[in-house]
């Protein structure tokens, strides 16, 4: 199991490309690239077999979940999930097709930090429909 904490969280997948229409090319957004450029070195270098399996879980810690009402904010962390993943395997030098799963939560913290955990699992696959229990592979 691999633990480590970023120092922050990245911008939000809907300000993270920008868009040249001449030249018809998607690239990174300058706060994006900052983000990345910035963060990486916060990532623990990891190597594991080609063979085995991920499980990722990002633990998105902030003092600002609830509204002062108490009521849950609105803040989409799933939003934050592309670039996070993108600059771990990057730093990795691998692409993220062992990850078999990626579990995200949204914990109270005195500051906005994420609390990265990788780890392996038994290569067990699940197939079936939505709404089924699936079977083992």
């Amino acid at each position: 199991m691999l633990q480590f904490t970023l120092p922050s969280f990245p911008p939000s997948s809907n300000k993270l490309y920008d868009i040249n229409h001449r030249q018809r090319k998607v690239y990174l957004s300058d706060d994006a690239l900052i983000w990345r450029t910035r963060t990486t070195p916060f990532v623990k270098p990891c190597r594991w077999p080609v063979d085995w399996l991920l499980k990722l879980t990002l633990d998105y810690e902030a003092p600002n979940w609830l509204t002062s009402t108490g009521a849950m904010r609105r803040i989409d962390v799933q939003n934050y999930e592309k670039l996070v993943i993108d600059t771990l395997f990057l730093k990795w030098n691998t692409d993220d097709s062992r990850l078999v799963s990626v579990v995200r939560n949204k914990v109270w913290g005195p500051e906005q930090v994420i609390r990265v955990t990788l780890e392996h699992v038994s290569p067990v696959l699940q197939h079936g429909h939505a709404g089924d229990q699936g079977s083992t592979l």
